[in-house]
């Protein structure tokens, strides 16, 4: 049987891909950054594509697979953390020589609560780090969860249409039944 999706089911299917799309072009871009550390920039874009495509090709495995592997998992989450690494270093070195004055305002707040926890108080560099790990770990994390989100809305998909055929299946074998059950009829 065919399976069928209705205007909801594709435009949630829709907003994930461009979601996706987005948030892997900013990794992959700082992916660049982060590999440009150890080679010249050519190097850098080819490396940062071939990690960001590893971690799509893993994942549309995991996602499309009946058996999923140990390896696959590892290599997702090597390839992830590779990510939050690139993500969390171009963050910092855009902090650190591009961002402006907007950002003290966010440090502040976060200085604020390192205060209430440890009470005293952070030093810049401190702050600016704790800045680009939340933003570079966020990143991956949240593509992350929403690829989960999505096969979880199309698993659901595809497990109500085969309970619906299995359930159509045995209408169909019990209608068979009634149809071709013998009839008793008694004789006086």
């Amino acid at each position: 049987m065919r399976k069928s999706y209705n205007v909801w089911d594709i435009t949630k299917i829709l907003i994930f891909a461009a979601l996706y799309l987005i948030v892997g072009t900013v990794s992959m871009c700082h992916a660049v950054d982060f590999m440009c550390l150890t080679s010249v920039m050519w190097q850098g874009i080819l490396l940062a594509v071939a990690f960001e495509l590893t971690q799509a090709y893993t994942l549309f495995h995991i996602l499309t697979s009946v058996k999923n592997t140990v390896r696959a998992y590892i290599l997702m989450t090597l390839a992830t953390i590779v990510q939050m690494t690139g993500n969390v270093f171009a963050c910092y070195k855009f902090m650190r020589t591009d961002s402006d004055s907007a950002l003290n305002y966010f440090t502040e707040i976060v200085q604020f609560f390192a205060e209430m926890i440890n009470d005293e108080p952070m030093d810049e560099r401190t702050c600016y780090i704790t800045v680009a790990m939340m933003i570079g770990i966020l990143v991956p994390a949240f593509a992350l969860f929403l690829t989960d989100m999505a096969v979880d809305t199309i698993k659901h998909k595809d497990t109500l249409e085969t309970s619906e055929e299995k359930t159509e299946v045995k209408i169909e074998k019990n209608d068979e039944k009634l149809v071709n059950k013998p009839q008793n009829r008694f004789i006086l």
